[in-house]
Formats: structure tokens, C-alpha cells, sequence
């Protein structure tokens, strides 16, 4: 949630790692939103109804327009994850509270 463009970070993650290979992460469960979009946490990260989703909603003072990202389907249409290439888990934090998601994307195996 701290990247100027996260969907952007999951697209080069994946165009890094070897052909077949997961690709790892771990977040908070719509930290942006925990933390009323303060400092560096502009995203929230979830899962809704299986699919991978990055957003955040407008805000005028700062001109930021509302953003609705299916992750999934990007990086589909990309041509950078495997047919059901998304694991996911609900999960706790380091420190044992709930409300962390774990997902696991799958690189094609081949071009």
C-alpha cells in the first residue's frame, strides 16, 4: 500500500521471476483505509468475491481520483499469470491479530 502505482510493482514482480515460478505477498487488509490514507498507506489491498483487488476512493483535497483495480484480470490480459494462476489465504498479522491476506501468483510457464 505504500507504492505510487502497486499494480504497476505486481506486473514487474511477475516479468522478474522465472517462467512457472510464485510470486509472494503478504499484506494488511485495506490498510490505506485502517489508517484514513495517512503518510505512505494511499491503497487497500483485498480480496473480493476471488479476485485480487487495489483500490482507494477519491479525494478531492488532494485531486486523487477513485481507483478500482482487478488485479487478476490485468495481469491476465498481460499474459503474465498462469490459468488460475491465484492462491490466496486469510491470515494473521507477525503478532497474531487477523485481517492480513496472503496471495500467491503464478507466472505462465511459458510465453
Amino acid at each position: 500500500d505504500h507504492a505510487y502505482d502497486p499494480l504497476l510493482g505486481v506486473e514487474q514482480m511477475l516479468k522478474v521471476v522465472k517462467f512457472g515460478r510464485p510470486v509472494l505477498l503478504q499484506h494488511s487488509v485495506n490498510e490505506g483505509q485502517k489508517n484514513v490514507y495517512a503518510g505512505m498507506h494511499q491503497w487497500n489491498f483485498e480480496v473480493q468475491d476471488g479476485r485480487f483487488i487495489i483500490w482507494r476512493p477519491a479525494d478531492e483535497k488532494r485531486a486523487i481520483v477513485a481507483e478500482r483495480m482487478d488485479v487478476v484480470s490485468h495481469l491476465d490480459a498481460k499474459g503474465l499469470i498462469a490459468v488460475d494462476g491465484i492462491e490466496f489465504r486469510y491470515m494473521n498479522d507477525p503478532y497474531g491479530k487477523p485481517g492480513w491476506v496472503e496471495l500467491v501468483l503464478w507466472r505462465r510457464a511459458t510465453l
